[in-house]
């Protein structure tokens, strides 16, 4: 995919599997579990996050073109990236996790989090996962789960990221030998 300039947007393990393919490290997480809703502060932001007026998050926000940006997401994840890739840009850390999200070039991204997940789906898993998470992480984390999701205004970045063009054209395949 790199080499090819192709686009890939991983989520979770796609995201740390694209970290760890790249020469990035990945390890399981000092402080174990991370569950629940998580706020994830956005400290580069790039072209393909724009921001809708119309979102009614109270914490997602954009003015004169700069955006101030937290997002939650849900998060369900063990293991962490904790080193970038050469070229890797941090774009986003949330409480715990350093590279919540991250960019190499403008054709690979990915988010640590789930934005996906909607809280009805996400809350029966996180219960039946009692026993392989310790009781308070699995309380804590549902317990989040009263918090707004930003899962619309997440996929929309997915979105604008997949639909902008690559700066560099892909180069033409060779012909067959």
């Amino acid at each position: 995919l790199h080499q090819k300039k192709l686009k890939y947007f991983g989520v979770c393990f796609g995201y740390q599997m694209l970290a760890r393919a790249l020469g990035g490290k990945v390890v399981q997480a000092r402080q174990g579990w991370m569950v629940g809703v998580k706020s994830v502060e956005v400290h580069s932001s790039q072209d393909w996050m724009s921001i809708d007026p119309r979102t009614n998050s109270e914490h997602v926000s954009a003015s004169e073109g700069a955006i101030d940006l937290k997002v939650n997401v849900i998060s369900s994840h063990q293991d962490q990236v904790v080193s970038l890739p050469a070229n890797g840009v941090p774009v986003a850390s949330s409480k715990g996790c350093p590279y919540a999200m991250f960019v190499v070039g403008d054709s690979l991204a990915g988010i640590q989090g789930h934005p996906e997940f909607q809280t009805a789906y996400a809350q029966p898993l996180l219960e039946s996962r009692r026993g392989l998470i310790a009781d308070d992480i699995v309380d804590a984390g549902i317990l989040s789960f009263g918090k707004a999701l930003d899962s619309q205004v997440v996929a929309r970045w997915v979105i604008q990221f997949m639909k902008k063009k690559l700066l560099s054209p892909r180069s033409p395949r060779s012909p067959p030998s």
